[in-house]
């Protein structure tokens, strides 16, 4: 298993208040072969936000890790679902394995949460 960078986003992230999760994402990608972004406390996100993890994602093996309804939303809105590596919880990311959203189709869920079954 390789090891994973893990950095926690919280409150809202947009082009204005993105830098620092900017500057936290780009420590971590030349510090670890894979970032695990923790998306669980971010309650807004925009094209700032998407802008942002799509730079990562080419940079560096990216996942992440939780992401809550309204920003699943707006990576299905965007088509980002299937570029991204999108996991349930921190510990999926860390392991790997499926990616997009396969990490969640796996456990029956859409990327929002809701069951499919």
């Amino acid at each position: 298993m390789t090891a994973a960078r893990v950095v926690r986003a919280s409150g809202e992230l947009d082009a204005t208040t993105v830098l620092p999760l900017r500057l936290e994402l780009a420590e971590a990608a030349a510090a670890a072969p894979v970032v695990v972004v923790d998306a669980s406390g971010v309650t807004f996100g925009d094209c700032g936000l998407l802008n942002l993890l799509l730079q990562v994602h080419c940079r560096t093996d990216l996942r992440v890790a939780a992401p809550p309804p309204g920003v699943s939303r707006l990576f299905r809105m965007v088509g980002a679902d299937t570029v991204l590596k999108l996991y349930p919880t921190v510990r999926e990311a860390e392991r790997g394995g499926l990616d997009g959203a396969g990490a969640f189709r796996r456990l029956g869920l859409f990327a929002v949460g809701r069951r499919t079954r």
